[in-house]
């Protein structure tokens, strides 16, 4: 079973996981899907077509989904998805895509984010990343977990 928090808001469309614990004030949009067994752990914001993949731990602080920072976003419903398995911590952003830059946004599995990181929009983040505090991932750019050689990684 579910449990969310009476202080939290969700919005009717939203759908929220088996299991999935949403904690105080946290925001919740229309179109947003959290997996089963998440934690928000509190204040927490997520918007936009916002999925998120099961047994993710999200901190207080965070805003996930939110407009992108770009002169070119006209206030269209673009995407963010995140996979399984990544925690999230204080204070971190994730936007949504462009239209320009194909409207998603994308996080792999088991990524660990660091407080204050960024995640821009149109990027496309790997499995297995960590972001180190307030590291910034700027639109429209690709990330993959570092392996020990570089012929391994172009597998």
């Amino acid at each position: 079973m579910s449990t969310i928090d009476p202080t939290a808001r969700v919005e009717d469309g939203a759908v929220i996981g088996e299991g999935t614990s949403i904690g105080p004030f946290c925001m919740i949009g229309p179109h947003v899907v959290i997996g089963r067994n998440c934690r928000l752990i509190g204040h927490v914001h997520i918007t936009a077509q916002t999925t998120i993949g099961d047994d993710c731990t999200i901190y207080p602080f965070v805003s996930l989904g939110g407009p992108p920072q770009s002169l070119s976003y006209r206030g269209e419903l673009t995407k963010l998805q995140i996979g399984s398995g990544c925690t999230i911590r204080e204070s971190v952003t994730m936007s949504a895509g462009t239209v320009a830059g194909g409207g998603i946004t994308s996080v792999g599995d088991r990524g660990y984010f660091m407080n204050c990181a960024h995640v821009g929009h149109d990027c496309h983040v790997g499995n297995d990343v960590i972001f180190a505090t307030s590291a910034i991932w700027s639109s429209s750019a690709a990330c993959r977990r570092s392996t020990s050689s570089p012929e391994s990684d172009r597998k």
